[in-house]
C-alpha cells in the first residue's frame, strides 16, 4: 500500500495539465483586464455613460461595466490563489478549484445575459460567446469529477 501511495505522490499525471491550464488562465486573465478596462477610465467612456447630459448616458451600462470589472478582478485574484495552492500542494486546492471553476462558468453565462437585458439590441450570444460557454462547461465536466475522485489528487494535496 505504501508503494501505491508513493506512486501518486507529487504533481504528475493529469495534474500537470491542470497546473499549465491554471497558469495560462491567470496570464490570459491579467492580459484581458489590463487591455480591456483602462480605456473606460482614461478615454472618458465611463464618464460619458454616467453623465446625464451626454448623448451616451446609460447608468445601467456603467454599473454593468464596473460590476464586470470587479467580477473579473475577483476571478483573477482567485486564480492567483489557486496557483499558489496548487504549487504548495495545499489540501484546500481541490475545493477552491471546484468553486472557482463553477463561479467562472456562472459568470460566463450571466455576463452576456445581463448585458442582453440592458442592451437588447446587442447580439451578445454570438458564436465566440457560445464557444466560450461550451468550453468552460466541458472544463467543469472533466476536471470537477477528477478533483473529487482522483487518487493522485488525494495523495498530492496533503499540506
Amino acid at each position: 500500500m505504501a508503494t501505491e501511495e508513493k506512486k501518486y505522490e507529487g504533481i504528475g499525471g493529469w495534474l500537470i495539465l491542470v497546473g499549465v491550464g491554471l497558469t495560462f488562465s491567470l496570464i490570459r486573465s491579467v492580459y484581458f483586464i489590463f487591455t480591456t478596462y483602462p480605456p473606460f477610465f482614461t478615454n472618458g467612456i465611463l464618464k460619458a455613460l454616467i453623465t446625464p447630459d451626454s448623448g451616451t448616458y446609460n447608468l445601467s451600462l456603467a454599473i454593468f461595466v464596473i460590476g464586470e470589472l470587479v467580477a473579473n478582478v475577483g476571478l483573477m485574484l482567485s486564480s492567483s490563489y489557486l496557483v499558489f495552492l496548487f504549487m504548495k500542494r495545499r489540501v484546500q486546492f481541490p475545493a477552491w478549484f471546484i468553486g472557482v471553476m463553477a463561479a467562472n462558468l456562472v459568470f460566463i453565462v450571466l455576463d452576456p445575459s445581463i448585458l442582453k437585458l440592458i442592451r437588447p439590441e446587442y447580439p451578445v450570444f454570438e458564436e465566440a460567446v457560445l464557444v466560450s460557454i461550451g468550453r468552460n462547461a466541458a472544463v467543469c465536466l472533466i476536471w470537477i469529477p477528477y478533483m473529487l475522485r482522483s487518487e493522485r489528487v488525494k495523495a498530492t494535496f496533503i499540506y
